[in-house]
């Protein structure tokens, strides 16, 4: 997690958690180089010690009251609750994520401070969630709202940011953007005053603290015209000395292009959760992203190539899926493809999983083909006779094969090569051209026209 240093005190105070209120993604949320983990996660999961501390703000996980869950592209939730009764409620929306995930969550104590604290550790450190997750935390003795503070913290207690919440809701729930842990701290007026006097020396962090003064002034019910010109002040500032250079800097490399998307995404995001609207400064996102959100760019061409190497969908998954939220919030472009479609052309393009029909002179093929660059068998039908046909790829567009078949008194076989035609993840076309034989007579040419569709 990109944020501020805990500040080197004896003692970590309220005033030490720097309210910088963004979405991970503005301030660089700490994530793996290809987006890609283990169970299909979007991030690799760091060391789970059962205690973690930097200075004096230690985290300690009561690892027995963990609750580990698989979430997959159709969303899900996870409850648990803490040794003091504290109850959390972690909601995944559909499509946040792009494969099956592995999601630990663990209730832990924040020691070190000088106010109340719930907190909950997830794993895999580092996930990023294509839509908002969120998280209700209960605590067993109600929190007034004038004294609740939502924080996230990095594994080892060195970062501490501010968690975005929605100012309109009045419950304890704040939103997730990635992992690893978030809180709800109760703060006196004294404390939080103290907090919100500290600035940051970095302008995306210094910042996005004032435009996090203004949502929690909206939050505890401040004037409502003050807040949103402060805000509004801020979020100018941002767009001209953070955002826009990020943008223009997108084309220099596919990871700078990811963050640009997701800092754009983020922002526009944040700005709807607070009922803003266009830019304050005229800041004009959609030539700024147009390019980097074009179908078949070079950084679409790397996650394919990536995901293709690791044999691992979700590399390319993540990449689609940033770019449809970007295009529907940032180009105001109406989502015309599911997120199952998206996940059924990122397993077709980077395992080569594509279910077989068509065949021709007769035969008729099936069967589901679970790697196009690995040897693959098919099964088909003639009137009367049962045909096997066994390919050889060279590479995941030719090779060759062979067919056995025999029915009816007739039995034979085919030796040839084939190709396949068609752009990656869509409909493909296999072509066997061979040579075939019937044991009781001669032999002639043979093609063999199989129409491969995307499965998964």
């Amino acid at each position: 997690m990109n944020g501020l240093s805990v500040a080197r005190r004896r003692q970590i105070t309220a005033p030490a958690l720097l309210l910088t209120l963004v979405l991970a993604a503005l301030a660089g949320c700490s994530s793996s180089g290809d987006g890609s983990a283990g169970d299909g996660a979007s991030a690799t999961s760091g060391s789970d010690p059962s205690s973690a501390s930097h200075d004096d703000l230690e985290i300690k996980r009561d690892k027995g009251a963990a609750v580990t869950k698989t979430i997959g592209v159709e969303g899900g939730s996870i409850d648990l609750k803490a040794a003091d009764g504290t109850a959390f409620a972690f909601e995944v929306p559909a499509g946040a994520l792009g494969a099956d995930t592995k999601i630990t969550a663990t209730p832990a104590e924040l020691g070190g401070t000088d106010f109340d604290t719930a907190l909950v550790m997830f794993e895999p450190s580092g996930l990023f969630f294509h839509d908002q997750a969120t998280l209700k935390i209960t605590p067993p003795t109600e929190v007034p709202r004038a004294r609740q503070l939502f924080f996230g913290i990095s594994d080892d207690a060195s970062q501490v940011v501010a968690a975005p919440a929605d100012p309109k809701d009045t419950s304890t729930t704040m939103i997730v953007a990635h992992f690893s842990g978030w809180g709800l701290a109760t703060v006196t007026d004294a404390q939080r005053s103290a907090l919100l006097e500290r600035q940051a020396s970095d302008a995306s962090d210094r910042i996005a603290s004032e435009m996090a003064t203004a949502l929690d002034d909206a939050r505890r019910g401040g004037d409502e015209q003050s807040w949103q010109d402060q805000f509004e002040e801020s979020a100018a500032k941002f767009e001209q000395e953070v955002l826009k250079p990020r943008l223009e800097a997108a084309g220099g490399s596919c990871e700078a292009t990811k963050a640009a998307i997701r800092s754009a995404t983020s922002y526009v995001s944040m700005r709807a959760v607070g009922g803003f609207g266009p830019s304050p400064s005229g800041l004009d996102l959609k030539p700024l992203l147009a390019q980097s959100l074009a179908d078949g760019g070079p950084c679409e061409k790397e996650a394919i190539a990536k995901c293709k190497a690791a044999k691992n969908p979700s590399i390319l998954a993540d990449f689609l899926l940033d770019r449809e939220r970007a295009r529907a919030l940032v180009l105001g472009q109406e989502t015309t493809v599911s997120t199952e479609a998206i996940i059924k052309r990122a397993k077709a393009v980077c395992l080569g999983v594509y279910s077989a029909s068509g065949g021709g002179s007769g035969l008729t093929v099936s069967g589901q083909i679970d790697d196009l660059s690995k040897p693959f068998t098919l099964k088909g039908e003639f009137p009367g006779a049962q045909v096997t046909l066994k390919y050889t790829p060279a590479d995941d567009r030719r090779g060759s094969y062979t067919t056995q078949f025999s029915g009816s008194g007739v039995s034979g076989s085919t030796t040839g090569s084939y190709t396949i035609a068609g752009e990656d993840g869509e409909v493909l076309t296999l072509t066997g051209n061979g040579n075939g034989c019937v044991a009781q007579g001669g032999c002639r040419a043979t093609t063999e026209v199989i129409t491969l569709t995307p499965a998964g």
